[in-house]
C-alpha cells in the first residue's frame, strides 16, 4: 500500500513539474499614479501601456522570452524599470512568473501584474 502511495505520489509531482508556462495574457499593475497594462502575445511580442490619465498614455513595446530554469523568469527587451516606472530602453528586464496569474517585477513580490 506504501508503494503504491508512494507511486501516485511521484506521478503527480512529476505532472505538476512538466506543465508548461504559458505567460500569455493581458495583465494589470496598479500603481499610485494609474494602471499599467502589459500584454504579452503569442508572437514573442509584449505591449506595455502606461495609463497615468486619459489623455496621458506611454507605449512601450519589444520582444519577450520565456526562461524556465533555475526559476520561470519572462525577459521582456527594450524595457528599464524606475520604481513602477516603465521607461524604453536597451536592456532587458528579467520579471519573476508566479503560477500563472502574477508577472512579478521583482523577486519579493510587491510589484506584481495579475492577469486580467
Amino acid at each position: 500500500m506504501k508503494s503504491l502511495l508512494l507511486l501516485i505520489f511521484c506521478v503527480a509531482t512529476m505532472t505538476a513539474c512538466s506543465q508548461k508556462i504559458n505567460p500569455i495574457g493581458t495583465y494589470k499593475l496598479h500603481t499610485s499614479s494609474g494602471v499599467i497594462a502589459l500584454n504579452v502575445k503569442s508572437d514573442g511580442v509584449y505591449r506595455l501601456e502606461v495609463l497615468e490619465s486619459a489623455s496621458n498614455k506611454e507605449l512601450i513595446e519589444g520582444r519577450w522570452e520565456l526562461n524556465e530554469s533555475p526559476a520561470p523568469t519572462l525577459s521582456l527587451h527594450g524595457v528599464k524599470w524606475r520604481g513602477t516606472q516603465p521607461e524604453p530602453g536597451h536592456s532587458i528586464w528579467a520579471a519573476t512568473i508566479e503560477g500563472d496569474s502574477r508577472i512579478c517585477l521583482d523577486a519579493e513580490g510587491i510589484n506584481c501584474f495579475q492577469k486580467d
